[in-house]
């Protein structure tokens, strides 16, 4: 109990397995601040949707009639997305982890959590308890090596070379004030 049985690199999605059942009526609620919008619809076993980067609960629409037939559907705007307020921090994956453990405790208990893109970065760091099953992620649309990150995509390029040689700077800075 609270292992994590396997991570596998298999699919487009992240799932996290745990048991529950929740029976409630349809709706949509507005948090306060720092608080996630979540759509609210079925009834039966609870389902957690998290959308990727610059997406909104609307990216699963096109499936949540059907599912919404025999699951209880969670569908949030992550924080700064949709109609979630913007957060008081930074973007990180931490911070939006714990905005989602936030209305998992509304919730209560979620049986399934899906993640697309950055929702399935976010599914490892989720304060989930109990849970049991698999993790699946398969390339994570946002993600990138922190190395990577502190390098700019010009530089990485290779197309100015140049601004590496001594010197060069004071050119390229007079080029761009043109």
């Amino acid at each position: 109990m609270g292992e994590l049985l396997a991570v596998a690199h298999v699919a487009v999605i992240g799932v996290m397995i745990r048991r529950a059942v929740l029976e409630a009526a349809p709706r949509a609620w507005e948090p306060a601040r720092d608080r996630l919008y979540c759509r609210r619809e079925g009834q039966g076993t609870a389902i957690l949707f998290l959308h990727g980067l610059a997406g909104s609960w609307r990216y699963w629409r096109r499936g949540l009639p059907e599912l919404a037939r025999d699951h209880a559907l969670y569908v949030p705007d992550l924080l700064g997305f949709g109609r979630s307020p913007k957060p008081r921090g930074d973007y990180s994956a931490a911070m939006h982890a714990e905005a989602v453990g936030g209305l998992l405790q509304e919730i209560g208990t979620v049986e399934v959590v899906v993640g697309h893109s950055m929702g399935a970065i976010i599914l490892p760091r989720l304060p989930l308890t109990g849970r049991r099953g698999a993790s699946v992620v398969r390339k994570p649309g946002c993600y990138r090596p922190p190395r990577q990150e502190r390098v700019p995509k010009a530089l990485r390029s290779g197309a100015p070379r140049f601004l590496l040689r001594p010197g060069s700077r004071d050119v390229a800075w007079r080029q761009g004030r043109r």
